[in-house]
């Protein structure tokens, strides 16, 4: 018993804690590069449009997502937990400067509501360096999300472009520079 009072104590610690470093939409994590949202939950900011999810008294996680490869695009967002998470996608924006004043009706991509514990949002075809806002609304301020993507778009890692394809391409120089400087190639007879 006196364990089960400590870890609602510890609970409740962190609950107050984690309100007093609330984030917001400025403080939303890179999905490129993390597998969960893990930062302090934010309370709902009445500047945005949060689609089909009710998020008033509930709490939020932001993140976005550099698209590094075009191609079709699926989000799976799960809590730890048996608290219903619901999903808002906006985008796609060109940059992140000022996303957080476009979370609008007009830029919502996607939306599921809050129904189950493990909610996914499908976007379809996606191009690379388009960038896209995420928002995890759940019930509970105690869990931070996970987060996967499926499909053909390349949306985790670094965004670098893709390396050139075989052919003239490949150590073609810089003709911007000068002096010049790289090896000669073989005709190619394609």
């Amino acid at each position: 018993m006196k364990k089960i009072l400590l870890l609602l104590v510890l609970a409740c610690m962190m609950h107050v804690d984690s309100k007093s470093q609330t984030l917001g939409c400025a403080g939303a994590v890179d999905l490129n590069v993390s597998g969960g949202f893990i930062v302090p939950d934010s309370p709902e900011d009445t500047t945005i449009d949060y689609g089909c999810v009710v998020a008033t008294t509930q709490h939020i996680w932001y993140g976005y997502f550099t698209v590094c490869q075009s191609g079709t695009c699926s989000l799976q967002i799960a809590t730890s937990g048996f608290d219903n998470v619901g999903i808002v996608v906006w985008g796609p924006f060109t940059s992140t400067a000022g996303i957080c004043q476009n979370l609008t009706a007009a830029n919502i991509q996607s939306c599921v509501p809050a129904t189950t514990w493990n909610n996914s949002v499908t976007l379809g075809n996606v191009l690379a360096n388009e960038i896209y806002m995420v928002a995890a609304v759940c019930d509970s301020s105690f869990i931070g999300p996970n987060y996967q993507t499926s499909g053909t778009a390349v949306i985790t890692g670094a965004c670098t472009p893709p390396p050139p394809g075989p052919g003239c391409a490949v150590g073609a120089v810089d003709l911007n520079q000068f002096p010049l400087s790289g090896l000669g190639s073989v005709e190619d007879t394609t």
